[in-house]
C-alpha cells in the first residue's frame, strides 16, 4: 500500500553494451516533454561485507558519478614472415611487452578525489581507524586481440583493443595522447576509436542522496 510522494518513471534500454540509441532516445523524449527528476538511479555499485580488513559491516556502494570511458586500438606492424624465423620485432611480442608494462593502468597516474575521500571518511567511522589512499586512477581492460590467421605465420599486423575507465583528470583524447607517449619505444600506433568524458559528480550532501 505504499504510495510514493512523486511520480516514478522506469526506463529500460536493451542496447547499452553495444553503444545503441536507447538511452539517447529516452533522454530526447524527456527533454522534449520538459520532464525533470528529483533523483535518477541506475544499477549503481554493490553490497559488500568486509570492504576493508577488520571491518565486518555491510556497505552499500552508492555511485555519485561515472568515470569516463575510452576504447583504443593498439596496433603493431612488421614485414611478417615464417614462424621459424623468431625475431624480437614480432608485432605480437611488442604488443605483449607493452601490455605487461601498462598492466591494469596504474602507470597512468592517480588523482586526489573528493568523493573517494568522503567514502574513506564514512568507512573509517565504522572501522575505528583512519584510512589512507583516497586516490582515483585509470583502470585498463583488454577485450579483443588479433594477430596472424595462420599458426606458422608471423603477422604483418597485430592489434589489441583496450577499454579504459578514467577520472575527470583525463578526457578520451588526453588519455589517448598519454598512452601514445608511452608506446614510442615499442613501435605501436594508438588510435582512439570511441570515448566519453567522465560524468559530473552528484552531491553526496543533497536531499536526494540522503
Amino acid at each position: 500500500n505504499f504510495v510514493p510522494a512523486r511520480d516514478v518513471y522506469i526506463t529500460s534500454s536493451c542496447d547499452e553494451e553495444i553503444g545503441g540509441t536507447g538511452a539517447h532516445t529516452i533522454a530526447d523524449y524527456l527533454k522534449e516533454h520538459g520532464i525533470h527528476f528529483s533523483l535518477i538511479l541506475d544499477e549503481g555499485g554493490c553490497l559488500k561485507r568486509n570492504l576493508i580488513p577488520g571491518c565486518n559491516a555491510l556497505f552499500a556502494a552508492i555511485g555519485c558519478g561515472e568515470k569516463g570511458s575510452a576504447t583504443l586500438r593498439l596496433t603493431a606492424r612488421s614485414i611478417g614472415g615464417h614462424a621459424a624465423n623468431a625475431s624480437s620485432d614480432n608485432p605480437v611480442l611488442r604488443l605483449a611487452k607493452f601490455i605487461s608494462y601498462l598492466d591494469t593502468g596504474s602507470v597512468l597516474g592517480s588523482f586526489r578525489s573528493p568523493v573517494a575521500e568522503e567514502m574513506q571518511r564514512r568507512i573509517a567511522a565504522f572501522s575505528g581507524r583512519s584510512l589512507e589512499n583516497a586516490d582515483d586512477g585509470v583502470s585498463v581492460s583488454y577485450t579483443m586481440v588479433h594477430g596472424s590467421d595462420s599458426p606458422s605465420k608471423v603477422p604483418e599486423e597485430a592489434y589489441v583493443i583496450i577499454n579504459a575507465r578514467f577520472p575527470d583528470a583525463y578526457t578520451p583524447e588526453t588519455l589517448c595522447a598519454k598512452i601514445a607517449s608511452l608506446v614510442s619505444d615499442y613501435g605501436i600506433e594508438v588510435v582512439l576509436e570511441s570515448g566519453r568524458k567522465a560524468s559530473p559528480v552528484s552531491s553526496y550532501e543533497s536531499e536526494s542522496f540522503k
